[in-house]
């Protein structure tokens, strides 16, 4: 498999793709399957965004990078495969990683899965450069971080999506593995990025195995955020068996409670904020749009702005989208108005001790709060296309979170963009982002009992 196939294969059949479902202000890419987002990063004036692409199916393969730019988080443009599985090291996919800059250059580390001599599938790190990000040239000396480094009881079979950065004196590589103890993240570090040397396990013992972790510095504080496979599940505080967590002193909690949320990854913005994407889907989910023949799968998230606040990581949606506003319609009490393929509604409720809040957007997702358990819920169990596997009946097709109010109210941020809807409750306390497929009918209504409610509802365009 080469670049050249892959962007040919692209090229010919993008003018093919049923654009039906297609985003706005989300990433997706024009033909294929996309899964991780990869090498976020702000780079010569402009934010960088690879991903997991399998070109040729709407289905998981065999993974190449695909990418994108953007000038504002919103506006993304695709510039095909950057990375092909078509060296020895990496034959059988080109796994997630993480992208740096250094002196004007960009360095990605990835994941090259390979067959071992036992026939065995391994996994190891390597290394590809770039002067503008658009034509990457992998290292002849990887992988550079092999299966023979690891530390004693670590799966080969199981060690991938490095997190790389650099610190005093040279460069640190935190990466996901499997270990006796369950989950863990190996660092190895590293003078010149060729030579590693294992540096110990900064966390260790969460669920089965840990996926695409990554880390920085947060308002002083040290985050890691990972996804672990194998929790134990708690709709409440874990809502499947595969969760992007976050991790800081000596707490994990979720990222997201929704249905669809994996493998998050962030990068600075120029004015110092923390950016957060992730990849808008779920392994146990199926994009109605490979089974509709459509010619390409999945979305990544709108992007979102962290912060540490009262021991606890927020996410809010980035500031970004607020440019999106057009056409605003102002409301209080009942609501029920066309729902814009892309559209934000914002809605203030103020209930007493029983009251309920019940949101309907698209043909039928629905939002819904109970002020006597403070419980949010959304339900996508009435749209049109189910994500169960095969178009079957989903077997969980709701998900929630405990959002108490704050000072008598509920503040939610809702984000529609064609085949999504992602819920942002009291200003990032919590988050439930999840995929949606609608049929034609296209509503926005809000209803409440025992409670005063208003709010507004904006359509989302580009000027």
């Amino acid at each position: 498999m080469t670049l050249q196939n892959a962007n040919e294969y692209v090229a010919q059949n993008a003018a093919r793709a049923n654009e039906q479902f297609r985003p706005l202000y989300h990433a997706s890419a024009p033909v294929g399957w996309i899964n991780d987002p990869n090498g976020f990063i702000h780079y010569q004036g402009q934010y960088h965004l690879y991903c997991q692409h399998h070109p040729y199916d709407t289905v998981w393969g065999p993974m190449h990078w695909g990418h994108w730019t953007s000038n504002d988080l919103l506006r993304w443009q695709w510039h095909g495969d950057v990375l092909a599985p078509d060296a020895p090291f990496d034959a059988l996919g080109c796994f997630s990683g993480t992208a740096l800059e250094q002196k004007g250059k960009l360095y990605l580390m990835y994941t090259g899965v390979s067959r071992a001599a036992d026939g065995k599938s391994v996994q190891q790190q390597c290394i590809a450069e770039s002067d503008g990000g658009f034509a990457l040239r992998k290292w002849p000396e990887n992988p550079v971080i092999r299966s023979r480094d690891l530390p004693e009881g670590a799966s080969s079979v199981d060690f991938r999506d490095p997190k790389l950065f650099a610190v005093p004196g040279g460069y640190r590589a935190v990466m996901a593995s499997r270990g006796e103890k369950g989950g863990q993240l190996l660092a190895y570090d590293s003078p010149d990025l060729l030579h590693w040397t294992f540096a110990g396990k900064p966390v260790e013992g969460v669920g089965e195995m840990l996926e695409c972790p990554d880390c920085f510095a947060l308002d002083g504080h040290e985050v890691y955020i990972a996804c672990a496979m194998g929790l134990p599940m708690d709709g409440l505080r874990f809502p499947g068996s595969q969760t992007a967590v976050w991790l800081a002193e000596g707490r994990m909690e979720a990222l997201d409670l929704g249905l669809d949320f994996y493998a998050p990854q962030t990068a600075l913005a120029p004015d110092g904020r923390r950016i957060l994407i992730a990849w808008m889907h779920s392994w146990d989910h199926e994009a109605p749009t490979h089974r509709l023949g459509h010619l390409w799968a999945n979305t990544m998230t709108l992007p979102r702005e962290l912060s540490w606040e009262n021991g606890k990581l927020l996410s809010r949606p980035a500031r970004e989208v607020r440019s999106l506003r057009r056409d605003a319609r102002a409301f209080a009490g009942e609501f029920h108005a066309a729902c814009p393929n892309a559209c934000e509604l914002e809605v203030e409720f103020a209930p007493q001790q029983d009251g309920r809040l019940e949101i309907r957007l698209l043909d039928g997702f629905l939002i819904e709060y109970d002020a006597a358990s403070e419980i949010l819920r959304v339900d996508r169990s009435a749209c049109a296309y189910s994500m169960g596997p095969g178009g079957a009946k989903e077997k969980q097709p709701w998900a929630a979170a405990n959002v108490p109010l704050r000072d008598g109210k509920l503040i939610l941020d809702v984000f529609v963009d064609a085949c999504s809807v992602e819920v942002f409750a009291n200003d990032g306390e919590a988050v439930l982002s999840s995929a949606a497929y609608p049929g034609e009918a296209r509503v926005a209504s809000v209803q409440s009992a025992n409670g005063a409610c208003r709010g507004t509802l904006w359509a989302l365009a580009f000027a």
